[in-house]
């Protein structure tokens, strides 16, 4: 009896150790990651030390500190976006010093001091090369790196959400489409622009390293892509061949239009507006692009007077040429508005078109069954 009562106490002092042993083991571990946590801050903030300290040295040597600050700039912080978020306006900076900071506009701006800190800074494994924020979620960030990896961030927490890794080489450029926000494009050195729905990635983090949804593979480098500020089907990307890729993403396999003009890279594309396209090359040269020009339709309905063509397409527009140009003369575009019930104009096309003999007046219909008599004036 007593041999037993030994052998019950014996087990519950090794469990009581055991139970010990694993709450030590957590406190270990918790203390660890403060460890951790506090040589990225003491780095961080050495890095800063060293930073204020060269920009000292830069004040004290006069009219060459313009220079030189400009210099140190161009090494160390390669891009700057503006975004308003919450009623205030960050500016997020991002380079080859490995590091996302973010920093709150109005005190810059409002506070009379030479040094400002960064509200969020967060730690990157290689150099970064673009930075895009989010324009519907506003703590959302997307970045690029010298390792082709695209990451997603939360500044809120200053955690990675999810990183896609397709790309084989550097990835120059990312852009949020406005429309869907949902929506990243990238584009790389390895000749390919890739689609990416954040939502998937976010969701499959823990399956794969983020899958792309749609691929664009181009014979030369990727420098730059935007999508079109009112459509998420519609991107633009330019390339180290000289040349300008505009795509409808609904047919990846051939571009709508190919931009030629530029001798060199071109290095950036923006959209001025829906149809205006604004690019830079390292030719020495900005061109604005008239997309509405290229815009391949697909048409639907046809009618001829007097040299006149008329033809409706599907993305609810009535398109008139003439015989002797090759651009449009005019166009008439059909607003959902005009139905009597709801309808989704991307959804809508023109589905009728004809003159009214030899004269100057043109019926048509779409297919929300509107009908409109236009006048070519």
């Amino acid at each position: 009896m007593e041999e037993r009562e030994a052998a019950i106490e014996l087990r519950e002092r090794i469990e009581e150790q055991e139970l010990l042993l694993e709450f030590l083991l957590l406190m270990q571990q918790r203390k660890q990651g403060a460890v951790d946590k506090l040589q990225d801050t003491i780095s961080f903030l050495s890095s800063d030390i060293e930073e204020v300290e060269n920009s000292k040295l830069l004040l004290g040597k006069g009219e060459a500190h313009t220079k030189n600050w400009s210099r140190m700039i161009n090494q160390h912080l390669i891009f700057l976006q503006w975004m308003l978020m919450k009623m205030r306006i960050p500016l997020v900076s991002a380079g080859v010093n490995k590091k996302i900071k973010v920093f709150e506009c109005n005190s810059i701006l409002n506070e009379d001091r030479d040094i400002h800190y960064p509200v969020v800074e967060m730690a990157c494994r290689s150099k970064l090369s673009s930075i895009c924020w989010n324009s519907y979620i506003k703590s959302q960030i997307a970045s690029s790196n010298f390792e082709g990896v695209v990451q997603v961030w939360d500044v809120t927490r200053s955690q990675v959400l999810t990183e896609m890794r397709e790309h084989e080489r550097r990835v120059w450029s990312i852009d949020y489409s406005l429309a869907d926000p949902t929506m990243l494009a990238s584009g790389s050195d390895d000749g390919s622009v890739k689609l990416w729905s954040i939502n998937q990635a976010i969701l499959f983090l823990h399956l794969v390293d983020g899958v792309s949804v749609g691929t664009i593979k181009t014979k030369a480098n990727v420098c730059c892509v935007q999508f079109t500020p009112d459509s998420g089907r519609y991107l633009a990307f330019g390339s180290a061949d000289h040349r300008i890729y505009y795509y409808d993403l609904r047919n990846s396999k051939i571009p709508l239009c190919t931009l030629l003009g530029h001798n060199k890279t071109v290095s950036y594309v923006k959209f001025v507006d829906s149809t205006h396209l604004v690019s830079a090359s390292t030719d020495n040269t900005l061109k604005l692009w008239d997309l509405s020009m290229c815009t391949a339709r697909n048409f639907v309905g046809l009618s001829v007077s007097d040299g006149y063509i008329a033809t409706g397409s599907e993305a609810n527009e009535v398109v008139i040429y003439h015989k002797a140009f090759p651009m449009p003369a005019l166009t008439f575009k059909f607003n959902s508005m005009d139905s009597d019930h709801e309808s989704d104009d991307s959804a809508q096309f023109i589905s009728s078109v004809c003159w009214r003999g030899q004269s100057s007046t043109l019926v048509a219909a779409n297919s929300a069954g509107n009908i409109k008599i236009l006048e070519m004036v």
